[in-house]
């Protein structure tokens, strides 16, 4: 929910207009636009979609389940199969066994890219890469777009078709960003989460203000700020750099509103049944 509201107050600055696009964004309106309008002749696309849903699936396996085998090769491994339980736990222990990231990994090779590179040197490498592309590349265009924005006078002809339904005003969101802060607050407080108040703040100003892939910067501050924690670790993770992925997501669904004429203020509660609904699953089932 936090995210949510977070994002929501800055809905004007950056769904809206046309500059502000995702191309991944018009993958499902196209999708649904194919699959749902003027259903009479659209027999053969229905079609087309279930074979290619059906081979996709059929597919899946491959990548899925049989080329994970290949996250990690440990020669010694293999070669102590029908060695006693306690040597082949040494073994794995030492050498590691069919992850990539299991045991020390002595002597073991892995065809996984995310292990084979540093990942370090290319996070640190992305982030620098992408504030200086943004700075230099798109500076000017993302000014005249934001102001644009306050000024509400996108040329954008979807944002001009959106004008006859009422906006969901701000202040809904900003209720719904006080009710969720003092809620994740309970958590902390009467959760087992080992995380202190202040870190939990911390964490959520992180995510707020960092706005690009921070997972492994997050998990690098969190380790910082709460040595000898590893609950608390994730839970820091969780509230600052989900605060990120999640207001990305909302972003992009309000734009696919956007493009599909959905009342902003319809948005809104779908979003917020959405989370509600999400919540109370995974509480019922985990």
């Amino acid at each position: 929910m936090f995210k949510e509201s977070a994002n929501g107050i800055h809905i004007p600055r950056w769904v809206p207009g046309n500059g502000m696009i995702d191309k991944s964004e018009n993958i499902d309106p196209d999708l649904y636009a194919a699959l749902h309008f003027n259903s009479s002749a659209n027999h053969k696309r229905v079609k087309l979609f279930w074979i290619a849903f059906t081979a996709i699936f059929v597919y899946e396996i491959i990548p899925a389940y049989i080329f994970p085998l290949l996250n990690g090769v440990s020669v010694c491994c293999l070669a102590s199969q029908k060695a006693p339980q306690h040597i082949v736990d040494i073994f794995t222990n030492l050498f590691g066994g069919t992850n990539g990231n299991e045991g020390l990994g002595l002597l073991s090779i892995s065809f996984d890219w995310q292990y084979v590179g540093s990942t370090w040197v290319q996070f640190l490498s992305l982030i620098g890469g992408l504030v200086a592309h943004v700075i230099f590349f798109w500076g000017p265009y993302a000014v005249d777009s934001f102001r644009l924005a306050y000024r509400k006078t996108q040329p954008d002809p979807h944002y001009q078709a959106m004008q006859k339904y009422k906006e969901a005003p701000w202040w809904w969101y900003a209720i719904l960003l006080v009710l969720s802060f003092f809620a994740g607050l309970i958590v902390v407080f009467k959760g087992q989460t080992t995380l202190p108040w202040w870190s939990y703040i911390v964490a959520l100003l992180l995510g707020a203000f960092v706005t690009v892939a921070t997972n492994q910067l997050m998990k690098m501050v969190a380790g910082a700020v709460n040595p000898g924690r590893p609950v608390a670790n994730l839970y820091f993770s969780m509230w600052s750099h989900d605060v990120v992925s999640t207001s990305i997501g909302l972003a992009q669904d309000l734009k696919i509103g956007q493009y599909l004429k959905i009342p902003p203020r319809v948005m809104f509660l779908t979003q917020i049944w959405g989370a509600l609904l999400g919540a109370c699953l995974y509480a019922h089932f985990v």
